[in-house]
């Protein structure tokens, strides 16, 4: 599966931590994502009635797998609705008994306590097949979120996004080595380490841009 797609999302959400401390609505959530710097969705798919339940869902698949994180971190509660995403900062005890599982075990404990959590956390929710008819979903569904439709990004955006994220504009890029310096990139500029938001986005910026230009050999 093509979680690059939405490691992306969960990682523009992570930069909206002070926003879902004051809470907003998934409408206003999703508004701030079509928006510079994050650009994650197009406004055309929007008004599509599949897209739009995909971009709901997609949504709430990072918003859980954010509960968990912050949950096991101690960083606070994330209550998920459409009306209002909130990150409190009571935890209650009972609620932390995640600390020493995995992802996958964490996942399936909570999945135990929420029947919405169990429905969001599982991807093969979003289309009921098997998990390559899933992936290719979500390509394509993030592939026309990033404007792909509407043509590749132009030679100076590309060659901005490489310089962003210390890519040679001469190799041939890759999945795997987009990812890598992705990740790098992310982590000296990520805010929880000392940077600061808007050099994350740009990193984020960069990312979508090369991801949706990469081709697919």
């Amino acid at each position: 599966m093509n979680t690059s797609l939405v490691t992306l999302l969960e990682d523009s959400l992570l930069l909206l931590k002070p926003t879902l401390t004051l809470g907003i609505s998934e409408f206003d959530l999703i508004a701030l994502l079509k928006r510079p710097p994050y650009s994650l969705f197009d406004e055309d798919a929007l008004r599509d009635p599949l897209m739009l339940f995909q971009t709901h869902f997609l949504v709430f698949h990072a918003l859980y797998k954010l509960q968990i994180k912050w949950r096991e971190s101690g960083e606070g509660r994330l209550d998920i609705h459409t009306t209002k995403i909130l990150l409190r900062d009571d935890i209650q005890p009972q609620n932390i008994p995640l600390q020493n599982k995995d992802a996958t075990q964490a996942q399936t404990h909570l999945a135990g306590l929420d029947p919405l959590a169990s429905y969001y956390l599982n991807l093969d929710n979003l289309k009921g097949t098997s998990e390559a008819d899933v992936a290719a979903l979500l390509d394509d569904f993030w592939r026309q979120m990033a404007g792909q439709k509407l043509g590749v990004p132009n030679t100076k955006d590309r060659d901005k996004a490489c310089d962003v994220l210390k890519l040679d504009k001469q190799n041939i890029l890759t999945l795997n080595s987009l990812k890598a310096h992705y990740r790098k990139a992310l982590l000296k500029v990520h805010p929880d380490r000392g940077g600061n938001v808007e050099e994350a986005q740009q990193v984020i910026q960069a990312y979508r841009v090369l991801l949706s230009s990469l081709k697919r050999v």
